[in-house]
C-alpha cells in the first residue's frame, strides 16, 4: 500500500508518517519548508 502525507514535517503529519512506516506502508511526504525536515530524520 502507498500513502501521501501532506504537512509531514508538522506535529500531526510527522506522527502519522511514522505510524504508516511502522505498518510497512510506502509513504511519500509533501512539505512546504524543507528546513524543518529534521523531524523526519528517522
Amino acid at each position: 500500500m502507498k500513502a501521501l502525507v501532506t504537512g509531514a514535517n508538522g506535529f500531526v503529519g510527522s506522527f502519522l508518517m511514522q505510524q504508516l512506516v511502522a505498518k510497512g506502508i510506502q509513504v511519500k511526504c509533501l512539505v512546504l519548508e524543507t528546513e524543518l525536515l529534521g523531524v523526519l530524520s528517522d
